[in-house]
Parts: C-alpha cells; structure tokens; sequence
C-alpha cells in the first residue's frame, strides 16, 4: 500500500495516482514523465529555431536594396562558404591518413 500526501491540498491518498480531493496528479513518476516530455518539446523547438535563423540574416542581406549591402554579403558568403569547404577537406584528410 502506498500513502502519497497531496502537494495541493495535503490529503492523503492510498494507490491512486490523482488526488481524491483536488484531482492533481500526485504520481512523482508520471510527473516526471510530463515534465522530460515537456521539456524534449521545448529543446527540439528551440534547436528548430537555431536551425531556422542559422543563416536567415544572409539571405535577408542577399537581397537588400542598396547595392554595397547586397555585395558585401555576398562576400561574407563567400568567404564563410571557402572557409567551411577548407575545414571539411582537413576532417576528410585527418580521417584518411588515420585510418
């Protein structure tokens, strides 16, 4: 038999994973469950926003209406996309002469 005290209202319930009086859920493992569900929601949102706005300011400077903006950009875009292909073409050869 399992006596939980309600955390809402303090009455005690035998076997039960709600309150008899005030129906919160009193069920520490359930709760918990809602919460990491809750919380998995919020990080997968968040990391979908990060994804989202990684490189949304490039495009919005890729077609801005002053031409000095746009070039500039498009330099920056440029130079950040040299810099990646040379980091991946150094992993690539890491992965090779270790292997």
């Amino acid at each position: 038999m399992r006596r939980i005290k309600c955390p809402n209202c303090g009455t005690y319930n035998e076997n039960v994973d709600y309150c008899t009086n005030c129906n919160t859920l009193i069920n520490f493992k359930k709760r918990r469950e809602i919460e990491f569900k809750k919380s998995e929601k919020k990080r997968a949102h968040n990391e979908q926003q990060d994804q989202e706005n990684s490189l949304k300011w490039i495009e919005k400077y890729k077609n801005h209406r002053f031409l000095l903006v746009r070039v500039f950009a498009y330099i920056i875009y440029s130079i950040w996309a040299a810099v990646m292909a040379i980091g991946t073409f150094i992993a690539w050869l890491f992965t090779i002469i270790a292997a």
